[in-house]
């Protein structure tokens, strides 16, 4: 798949990835945070790249919505949720 071509069968896809983490404001030494978030996204299977996942929440026959482009090295588990 490309990022210019959505796939004729979309598959919705949970993606387990860990991400940036971002605290702001003032914390107690002990609340900093030390490592990466896991996060879980849900969406429609639109696009994949060697280096990125993409996952929009939203479709329609002629556009995308509220896009999720997610890098491949952060991905811990992945799960088709639909069937072809």
């Amino acid at each position: 798949m490309t990022p210019d071509k959505t796939p004729d069968v979309l598959r919705i896809t949970l993606i387990r990835w860990r991400d940036a983490t971002y605290a702001s404001g003032w914390h107690f030494k002990s609340e900093i945070p030390t490592g990466p978030a896991l996060v879980e996204s849900v969406g429609w299977l639109i696009a994949e790249t060697d280096e990125a996942v993409t996952l929009a929440l939203s479709v329609s026959t002629d556009a995308i919505g509220h896009i999720s482009v997610i890098p491949k090295s952060g991905i811990v588990d992945r799960f088709q949720l639909n069937e072809d």
